[in-house]
């Protein structure tokens, strides 16, 4: 019984391994920060390319070098969207997280939020390859 206990209490740290081990296999090259949620109509959908537009803007300008630009995707058949903005690196998107670059991103989520379905707007890091 004691055994199983030892073998129980360690087993979080061996996940925890395996996840950064499992980490270093994928670079870090560009990062990007991502809002997805649905509209209901086209109108809607071109409220949310003003404030992606927006927000490319502001972080133009206040990233500089690192910022690379935004990709944005409609589904219109569901109404789906969905805006990815792109930094360099990740001591660009560190940046970006610890200046007032977050808050502008913050800004754009609360007015995504108004146009969203039951504003709900999920956001989500990723990093990002560049595969031509």
């Amino acid at each position: 019984m004691l055994a199983a206990a030892v073998r129980s209490a360690r087993a979080p740290a061996r996940a925890v391994a395996r996840q950064q081990a499992r980490a270093l296999s994928i670079p870090v090259n560009h990062v990007v920060r991502g809002a997805e949620f649905s509209v209901k109509d086209e109108p809607r959908a071109e409220k949310a390319d003003a404030i992606a537009a927006e927000l490319n803007t502001k972080l133009t300008q206040a990233v500089g070098d690192g910022y690379v630009g935004y990709n944005r995707f409609v589904c219109k058949a569901k109404w789906d969207y969905k805006v990815f903005y792109e930094f360099s690196n990740l001591d660009a998107f560190g940046k970006f997280l610890k200046g007032e670059q977050k808050g502008h991103f913050d800004e754009a989520v609360r007015k995504f939020q108004e146009v969203a379905v039951d504003g709900k707007v999920h956001e989500q890091n990723f990093v990002f390859d560049k595969k031509h």
